[in-house]
């Protein structure tokens, strides 16, 4: 129903032709409300930091070229929640959004104007001050260290004419849900058919060349919306525990069923299991040297094969020399024997 009038769209091109039509839709809709002299206003919701910030200077560079905003532009050196840095051109007219809590003097008193991912207007500005005005109408003289971050000479906003999704709602589950939800009258939904296309792509196998289809993207974009990540809660955490606690119990009554018919065997589990542990100790230990063994064996492994050929050709060369050794001594006792016989006439075997 919402892409058949129009309130869901498809767009093609790169991220600048994306921002440039949601900047154009959103000056369409803007003047349409003051046509009709209503009270209401035109809000964008973008799904990252960079994409705010990219749509927030479209906007405000159409708003510029109808010379809305006031002639007091300064451009200043400004910083992010993460870090990057950027050229913040602020003058009476713009939005800018806050990445922290913010003091300000409202009405002579000191106050905080605003938190971290409100959007605030620019009523005024001098050398060293904003004059902010909130959601509910306060205006609020803002300076020092509540505007300017730790790094010297950079103030601490953004880009406010297209918020996140997270700072518009507060939350980060559920996005989809969150950005189409935050209307009163009217949302439209401007989704990117380049990013789409290539989302679909990554889905696919390798090599499947089957055609994309509008069908296709539009299933896609159906399923990124249904999408709803489970967010903790507390109750999880008394849950866990409570599931660690009766896993705990149950190990020990199965423990206690090995251990008794064991004791009522004779085995002493305690002396088996000390046994047990100081096998694998071993084993541990002994681990620790069989690849450095196993190393030294193949360095050596031409001098071992050497040795194990000496070694094999050992026992024929004893052999040899015990064979030579007992002829020699048999030679020896027979010559010692005909020599006794001769000088002492018969004599017993020697």
């Amino acid at each position: 129903m919402r892409r058949e009038d129009g309130t869901v769209r498809m767009v093609g091109g790169d991220q600048d032709e994306v921002v440039s039509q949601i900047a154009g839709l959103y000056i369409r809709r803007r003047d349409a409300l003051r046509a009709a002299r209503s009270n209401r206003g035109v809000t964008i919701s973008a799904l990252t930091n960079q994409d705010a910030a990219d749509i927030s200077r479209a906007v405000r560079e159409r708003l510029k070229a109808r010379g809305e905003p006031g002639r007091d532009e300064k451009v200043h050196a400004a910083v992010d929640q993460r870090g990057d840095t950027y050229d913040l051109p602020i003058a009476t007219g713009d939005k800018l959004r806050l990445f922290r809590r913010t003091w300000a003097r409202i009405d002579g008193k000191p106050g905080w104007i605003g938190n971290n991912g409100d959007v605030m207007d620019v009523v005024g500005q001098s050398e060293k001050a904003l004059r902010l005005r909130d959601a509910d109408g306060r205006v609020g003289r803002s300076c020092g260290s509540t505007l300017w971050d730790d790094k010297p000479g950079r103030l601490l906003l953004g880009f406010g004419h297209a918020p996140t999704i997270d700072s518009a709602q507060g939350i980060t589950a559920f996005r989809s849900y969150v950005a189409e939800s935050r209307h009163v009258s009217q949302g439209h939904t401007i989704i990117s058919e380049a990013a789409t296309f290539e989302a679909v792509k990554r889905k696919r196998a390798v090599g499947d060349r089957d055609e994309i289809t509008p069908k296709h993207l539009w299933d896609r974009v159906a399923a990124d919306m249904r999408e709803k990540p489970y967010k903790s809660l507390g109750v999880d955490l008394v849950a866990a525990i409570e599931r660690g606690q009766e896993a705990a119990v149950d190990r020990f009554v199965r423990t206690e069923h090995r251990v008794f018919p064991q004791k009522a065997a004779g085995r002493e589990h305690g002396t088996e299991l000390r046994a047990r542990l100081r096998e694998q100790e071993l084993r541990r230990a002994l681990q620790k040297h069989v690849g450095p063994l196993l190393a030294a064996v193949d360095r050596r492994r031409a001098s071992i094969q050497e040795l194990a050929e000496v070694a094999n050709a050992l026992p024929a060369t004893l052999r040899e020399r015990v064979g030579k050794a007992a002829t020699t001594l048999a030679q020896q006792r027979e010559a010692a024997r005909v020599h006794a016989a001769a000088t002492r006439g018969p004599s017993p075997d020697f």
